[in-house]
């Protein structure tokens, strides 16, 4: 399984995403990871990451796949390893195995290990069916009056919000 993306594409994107990705010692292993999903139908790669937060996800238009591909890799590697390529062409990512290979002209300029898809960010999925049902947890009227403890009701807020 191949992806090929420019290189410039790739380095705006991580470059954003590393903002949130590249934490030194985070909580959860899924917030130093950058997520890969590439679909061979649309002809789009998707690089996301996120936290507790926030999520940023880039779709790179340039990109080409020959295979559906969903991975994820540390961030702080993949910028180190794309790091060593000229700032124009493209970024060459090759799946084998549990290994990503990251190559610029026939150049390999790493190998990363693969997190396990389990450790990725859990994205929520829109139900396809608009007339699904969510079953909701038990208790989630409890943890509703839970966060209502912790809201400000402050009318100045409103007004900072926005600064």
């Amino acid at each position: 399984m191949k992806i090929i993306i420019p290189k410039t594409e790739l380095s705006e994107a991580l470059c954003s995403l590393s903002k949130i990705a590249c934490i030194a010692n985070p909580v959860l292993p899924f917030i130093r990871l950058v997520r890969i999903q590439a679909d061979v139908k649309k002809q789009s790669v998707v690089l996301s990451a996120g936290d507790l937060d926030q999520v940023l996800q880039f779709t790179l238009p340039n990109a080409k796949a020959d295979a559906d591909v969903d991975i994820a890799v540390s961030c702080a590697e993949l910028k180190n390893a794309i790091k060593g390529c000229g700032s124009t062409g493209e970024v060459m990512f090759s799946v084998q195995g549990d290994a990503l290979t990251v190559m610029n002209h026939e150049l390999q300029l790493g190998i990363l290990s693969l997190a396990p898809q389990d450790d990725a960010y859990p994205f929520p999925a829109v139900p396809k069916n608009p007339d699904s049902q969510i079953v909701l947890p038990t208790n989630f009227t409890s943890f509703l009056a839970n966060a209502q403890a912790c809201t400000s009701t402050d009318p100045t807020r409103k007004i900072l919000q926005g600064i």
